[in-house]
């Protein structure tokens, strides 16, 4: 997707001690950005399905406890919201 994860030794000036922190890199750019909520947001995981297969024909549902997705003549994904049943359908297409 494009994004980049650049890590930082940081030092606790409080202990001493070095801390691995991440940060993500916008696609394209050299500048921080927050990943978007594929999963949790469903505007996000629609975006990922448009980028991912721009021309699909597809939907989600919620069910009880779970959400479905399909994308053109790929299987039925069910997963624990249709957000995240979506983005697993999309990557799917893609093989």
């Amino acid at each position: 997707m494009g994004w980049t994860k650049r890590i930082d030794m940081i030092r606790d000036e409080v202990t001493g001690e070095e801390k691995a922190v991440a940060t993500w890199i916008v696609p394209g750019g050299t500048e921080p950005g927050r990943v978007p909520y594929y999963t949790s947001n469903l505007q996000h995981a629609l975006d990922l399905a448009q980028q991912l297969v721009p021309a699909h024909v597809g939907g989600c549902s919620w069910e009880e406890g779970m959400g479905s997705a399909r994308i053109n003549e790929g299987p039925y994904v069910q997963a624990m919201n249709p957000q995240t049943a979506l983005c697993i359908a999309a990557l799917l297409s893609l093989r």
